[in-house]
């Protein structure tokens, strides 16, 4: 989960341990990409949970990084925005899109649909 809404990662965390996932969080997509450059992270890491607007590395930088990156590339990712009108970057980018607000079961259906 890359968020710097500490408030938005505490409620996908709460919803997503709810179903059984493990959640690391990060406020940043700098944060993000040390965490899963670390040996074996990213081999362990199913789903990232990625928002647009954040301070030090914005989602779409990370986005650009992940694709560059062999090992993250494959990591399914799943953009979480309040900007409307974005699929086609987003799909661009090799990433999901859904829109905020973000309801559960909106959540558990779009985790699905990458993981599986």
């Amino acid at each position: 989960m890359v968020d710097d809404d500490a408030d938005a990662r505490d409620m996908l965390q709460e919803t997503l341990e709810h179903e059984g996932y493990d959640v690391v969080k990060r406020a940043n997509g700098a944060e993000a990409l040390e965490y899963l450059r670390r040996a074996s992270r990213a081999s362990h890491t199913s789903c990232i949970l990625l928002d647009l607007q954040m301070p030090v590395m914005d989602g779409w930088t990370f986005l650009e990084e992940r694709n560059r990156d062999p090992a993250l590339r494959p990591i399914p990712v799943v953009v979480i925005s309040g900007k409307r009108g974005l699929s086609t970057e987003i799909t661009a980018a090799h990433a999901s899109y859904l829109e905020k607000p973000v309801f559960p079961a909106d959540l558990k259906e779009a985790i699905r649909q990458v993981v599986h």
